[in-house]
């Protein structure tokens, strides 16, 4: 006889057991729902955090180029800029903004906190949270060129400053202030010269922190023909009866710096200037194998000063000069060329001139040298580049025309042949391209901080070597850096 099948029973909790379950489902569901919360908040963050960078960012970038001479028009612009970004300062404002000190004078700190508001970490009374971010930006001036010191074209630097009148042919080494390529008289062109500026040359006169006052001197400021590139300066007459009408000014630091142009004229105390003209030959005050002092300012504050050389009228000839610049206290200042340079090199033999200043911040980008029209010597002449540790680093090179055909080019150990009349640069553009390692750093045992690129002459008999240098590094000189 077959038994009855077994019949298997649900289980049942006990009143004990239901209790725990609802426990423990409680504590899951708020585990859970804080779980939530704190991942659509953490987000909500993420975002907030990205958008106060960004105004940060923004700010510091808006206020950086008005350092170091203006730091409350700096930090203004920032709050400014910042507030454009929806982070406001002030009365009614969702934001406080202060400014950590920058390590570099041309480097500018923000830092923007905010409220954000939670979601729901609010259920666990976190309403708000208070978020901080900083930005650092830096602007890059143009590379200092020819001169570290206080001094600018002075005998002992081995080259005199130098410009021509305007009707000047450009193959004479002016290439920017001389209107003509081919000149049909003292007062007009038969072909025009397409690079002639009529602004001249612009220096940068650095006053640095901790420095009061401000004198800048002339040496031989004025047009004295010496009949021959030889003798003192080197003034000369390419063309009977000719002569060089030279202006000169003086501004003060303004909050463009990358623009030279537009600074306010300065305010002398004592001298010449802000603005003077030289007129040739009987300028007075005379100024021949003398200095002249152009301009003293009593009051500065640290930034770039910026002086301005033009020729002006007619003329063919050029006209060598040298600059001096000293504070009244504290650290000296220092005189360089903005952009490019002109100079007059008559050094017999070897010599070695200061070229740009290339800091590391440059490391990983390329170096351009621009020499134009370098050569004018008999014998071998022999251009070399050196780094600042005394090294000729790897270059590529090539030589324009004044048509812009490449007359020449070449690439390795960056030693330039302008020997005449196989490598004969006369009126051409010999552009240097050198590009910088990543690992790139300065010479912390040279002279003027270090990072000073030289270039030497090598020259088999005396030059009379009218020319004019640029350098420059390429890439954006306003930018973030890593705080």
């Amino acid at each position: 006889m077959r038994g009855r099948p077994t019949t298997v029973l649900p289980w049942k909790a006990e009143e004990g057991e239901r209790g725990a379950a609802l426990v423990w489902l409680a504590f899951m569901m708020t585990f859970l729902i804080g779980v939530a919360a704190f991942a659509v908040d953490l987000g909500w963050l993420y975002v907030n955090s990205s958008r106060i960078q960004r105004a940060a960012d923004a700010a510091a970038l808006g206020g950086v180029t008005y350092l170091p001479s203006f730091p409350a028009t700096a930090q203004a612009t920032a709050v400014d800029v910042g507030g454009a970004n929806g982070y406001t300062e002030g009365i009614g404002g969702n934001a406080t903004y202060t400014y950590p000190p920058p390590p570099e004078d041309y480097q500018f700190s923000v830092a923007i906190t905010a409220p954000v508001s939670t979601f729901f970490l609010r259920i666990f009374g976190q309403n708000t949270v208070s978020m901080t971010r900083e930005a650092t930006a830096e602007y890059i001036l143009p590379l200092p060129i020819g001169s570290p010191e206080n001094e600018f074209g002075t005998q002992s630097q081995g080259f005199w400053a130098a410009i021509s009148a305007p009707f000047t042919e450009r193959r004479q080494g002016g290439f920017y202030e001389g209107q003509c390529l081919v000149s049909s008289s003292t007062s007009a062109c038969s072909t025009s010269n397409p690079d002639f500026r009529s602004t001249g040359y612009w220096y940068s006169v650095e006053v640095p922190v901790g420095a009061s006052g401000l004198e800048i001197d002339l040496y031989d400021a004025g047009y004295y023909d010496r009949g021959t590139f030889f003798s003192e300066t080197g003034d000369y007459d390419y063309n009977t009866g000719s002569d060089v009408t030279t202006t000169w000014a003086v501004y003060a630091p303004d909050g463009t710096p990358l623009d030279p142009t537009d600074n306010p004229l300065a305010s002398c105390s004592v001298g010449l200037g802000p603005t003077f003209t030289f007129t040739p030959e009987d300028s007075s005050p005379n100024t021949r194998n003398t200095w002249a002092t152009l301009c003293r300012i009593t009051s500065t504050v640290p930034g770039r000063y910026i002086l301005n050389v033009r020729s002006t009228g007619t003329g063919y000839a050029t006209n060598q000069y040298a600059i001096r610049a000293d504070t009244l206290s504290g650290p000296a200042p220092s005189v360089s060329g903005i952009n490019d340079i002109s100079i007059f090199a008559n050094v017999n033999g070897t010599a070695t001139f200061y070229m740009a200043e290339v800091a590391e911040v440059h490391a990983g980008k390329d170096l351009e040298l621009v020499i134009f029209d370098p050569g004018d010597a008999s014998g071998t002449n022999i251009i070399t580049i050196l780094d600042p540790y005394g090294n000729v680093p790897f270059c590529s090179f090539r030589v324009e025309n004044e048509t812009g055909a490449i007359d020449d080019s070449g690439s390795g150990s960056c030693s330039i042949d302008a020997t005449k009349p196989g490598n004969d640069y006369d009126a051409d553009i010999v552009r240097v391209t050198i590009p910088l390692p990543a690992n790139y750093t300065c010479n912390a045992g040279g002279a003027f901080g270090g990072c000073w690129w030289q270039i030497r002459y090598q020259y088999q008999q005396q030059p009379s070597d009218r020319t004019v240098w640029e350098a420059r590094i390429k890439g954006n000189p306003i930018h973030l850096v890593q705080n």
